[in-house]
């Protein structure tokens, strides 16, 4: 059931309750107000401090049902109402949501974005040990440049010459202006729409230009879709792989050698790599009758037994996953019996087996 509604100063005559069949005067030419009750009441004008808005329904059903209108009321900062015939009640927010809740729309739901895809850890490494400056950036506008315009074009590709706002220089090899541009290579189809990127955040890996507002791109899938993680990411393997003891880049395998053991199936093989900076770094598979093979990697001129294979996404896993040659090179088992040879070459293939993959592949951007 409503309660009885009035509408400012609306004489009894002209009240609308649930059992009114129509009204002697429409509601939106009643002075502005809302009223409860119907006592009468004499006295000063009074002021209601009114900070809302809310929808009023009344009951005009021409059956004298449940028939409803509804028509805004919009209270002023201050409200002078005088009232020499019906009382004024201040009317709360709570009791209009009692009353009218039901006819609230609810709040729309944000548009959930689709989640930003991670790069892998190798993905990364590759990007910021190659880079001399890694920079965050928003894309302002995108203009296609005309292939005539843009020498080395691959066929089925657009260049682009992009503008953005540098949001952020993780690391750099010179300044980088607020506003900046780069040239980037997309695959486009003939008469395709290029990607909608304006307003789109990238975390960009290349170098500062001698002009400082120009960044040149190592490659033109040298970005990665900006999220918060992503970036924590990219921050978090160009530490590890800048840091004065992060491993060097390793060439290749320098020798091999192994020792076969007293009984059937046992044996030992350590394999030499050679390195960027000349640091030594030994593999080491040690293998006994029944058991799983051990693997270790030493960094040093002594080969630790008791080393073992470094942890998934590490700087050592990405140097050893990542750069070791998938086989034994000849020259490196110079010297080495037939029998040894092949078993240091078969601990070789296992210990790269025992190593996660190495995943390079650059994540699509759309």
């Amino acid at each position: 059931m409503l309660p009885q509604l009035y509408l400012g100063n609306a004489p009894s005559s002209q009240r609308i309750d649930e059992n009114a069949n129509n009204t002697t005067s429409p509601a939106r030419n009643w002075p502005l107000g809302l009223v409860i009750g119907g006592e009468s009441y004499r006295g000063k004008s009074h002021q209601a401090n009114a900070l809302f808005a809310f929808p009023v329904a009344a009951a005009i059903g021409q059956d004298g049902g449940a028939g409803l209108r509804r028509s805004e009321v919009v209270m002023s900062d201050i409200v002078n109402v005088r009232a020499p015939s019906v009382r004024i009640l201040t009317v709360s927010l709570l009791a209009a949501a009692s009353v009218f809740g039901s006819q609230v729309a609810p709040a729309a739901k944000p548009k959930e974005l689709p989640p930003v895809p991670r790069p892998s850890y190798a993905r990364v490494a590759d990007l910021v040990t190659a880079s001399q400056a890694i920079a965050v950036i928003s894309v302002k506008k995108m203009t296609a440049i005309p292939a005539a315009e843009a020498p080395g074009l691959p066929a089925g590709y657009q260049r682009f010459l992009i503008a953005a706002d540098t949001q952020s220089l993780i690391r750099g090899n010179d300044v980088l202006n607020k506003e900046a541009s780069f040239l980037i290579d997309l695959a486009l189809p003939p008469k395709a729409k290029p990607p909608k990127w304006a307003k789109r955040n990238f975390l960009i890996f290349g170098r500062v230009e001698d002009r400082v507002d120009f960044f040149q791109l190592l490659a033109s899938d040298s970005l990665i879709a900006w999220s918060p993680d992503n970036e924590a990411f990219v921050r978090k393997v160009d530490k590890e792989m800048t840091a004065g003891d992060a491993p060097p880049l390793i060439r290749g395998v320098d020798s091999v050698f192994h020792v076969a053991g007293t009984v059937a199936g046992e044996g030992e093989s350590q394999i030499f790599l050679t390195t960027s900076d000349g640091s030594p770094i030994s593999l080491s598979i040690i293998r006994k009758p029944g058991e799983q093979p051990l693997f270790g990697v030493s960094l040093g001129e002594i080969v630790d037994e008791a080393a073992a294979l470094p942890g998934n996404d590490t700087p050592l896993w990405y140097r050893l996953a990542c750069f070791l040659p998938a086989q034994i090179p000849e020259k490196a088992l110079a010297g080495q019996a037939a029998p040894d040879a092949a078993a240091a070459s078969k601990d070789y293939a296992d210990f790269l087996k025992a190593m996660a993959p190495c995943d390079r592949a650059p994540q699509p951007v759309e």
